[in-house]
């Protein structure tokens, strides 16, 4: 494992992070700068005794406390300038914020290891709740052709599709916990599998072998059938889905017309183990941080734009 892995994994489970969405970009720098310079100026605001700065070679680092040393010594923060910083981390989303996520829904893939998880005592709840008729059609069809050529083990035992996948992405640490807090907070998520086409969490469904790359040819167009009439029904108004490639090449990527995606992929120079593992590790990443960070998307999110007509790519709006 390189040292930068080992980084990146300690920030994502050891830390958590808070940001202020600024949409003006001559705004936001200017409230970088002032908060540079009001931290590196503040008398309580000290690095503690075993920070690297403190063997920096730059005498400004150290001095600061600071190692983004650019703006130490300028103009700090008004009166005027900190109401207007407050205003905007009162307009931004937040982890703990207890945010209404019914607009939104959540695209995630199933994954192949199914030994088992604690029932997370969510309530139950079918994808076809959420469907009309005709779609509910479309599902059912689906599911038969699929099982029809794979396996469905019909003598397990129902059981919540969250509590059967024990994989990655499912693995990711404080994922499970993440994605529950969320749904209790209103959040839709569905789950694209190679078996049920579409479901839901919570959804009760037997153990199966059914990998996409299978059934594909099934769920080609059905999954985007039944993902737009979702979206329809349930004024859903933002979407984010974090998958490999072969799993995205069945989601629309035009559902709401703010939609994200994470599509990561294997790099053989940088990357350990194989692609089968390592990329599902990657999907979980992309979807613990985004909603730890209050589904704001960061690093490896990409607003995707097809046929609806939408504005250039940025954060989401508020």
């Amino acid at each position: 494992m390189t040292y930068e892995k080992r980084v990146t994994d300690l920030l994502n489970s050891r830390f958590e992070f808070r940001s202020v969405r600024i949409d003006d970009l001559v705004e936001r720098n200017r409230l970088e700068a002032l908060l540079i310079a009001t931290v590196a100026a503040c008398d309580v605001c000290q690095p503690s005794s075993s920070w690297l700065g403190h063997h920096a070679y730059s005498p400004v680092v150290q001095a600061s406390g600071m190692w983004n040393r650019n703006h130490v010594g300028g103009a700090t923060l008004s009166e005027f300038d900190l109401g207007r910083f407050q205003q905007l981390a009162g307009q931004s989303r937040g982890s703990g914020s207890g945010e209404d996520l019914s607009s939104t829904l959540l695209l995630m893939p199933c994954c192949g290891e199914k030994m088992g998880m604690p029932d997370p005592g969510l309530p139950s709840r079918s994808v076809r709740q959420f469907l009309g008729r005709e779609a509910i059609a479309v599902l059912e069809e689906g599911r038969h052709l699929a099982f029809a050529t794979t396996s469905l083990d019909e003598s397990s035992k129902l059981r919540p599709a969250l509590a059967y996948y024990s994989g990655h992405p499912y693995r990711t640490h404080g994922l499970r916990d993440l994605l529950v807090d969320a749904i209790n907070r209103g959040l839709h998520c569905l789950i694209i599998s190679g078996g049920n086409g579409v479901v839901r969490p919570e959804e009760p469904i037997h153990s199966y072998r059914a990998h996409l790359s299978r059934t594909r040819s099934v769920w080609w167009e059905k999954v985007p059938e039944i993902l737009r009439e979702y979206v329809r029904r349930n004024a859903i108004e933002r979407t984010f889905g974090a998958f490999s490639s072969g799993y995205s090449a069945v989601v629309p990527a035009d559902l709401t017309g703010e939609d994200w995606r994470a599509v990561p992929s294997f790099d053989p120079a940088t990357d350990e183990g194989i692609a089968l593992t390592e990329v599902p590790k990657k999907v979980g990443q992309a979807l613990e941080s985004l909603m730890r960070a209050g589904f704001i998307p960061g690093d490896g999110w990409v607003r995707v734009i097809n046929q609806l007509p939408a504005s250039s790519p940025s954060a989401p709006r508020r």
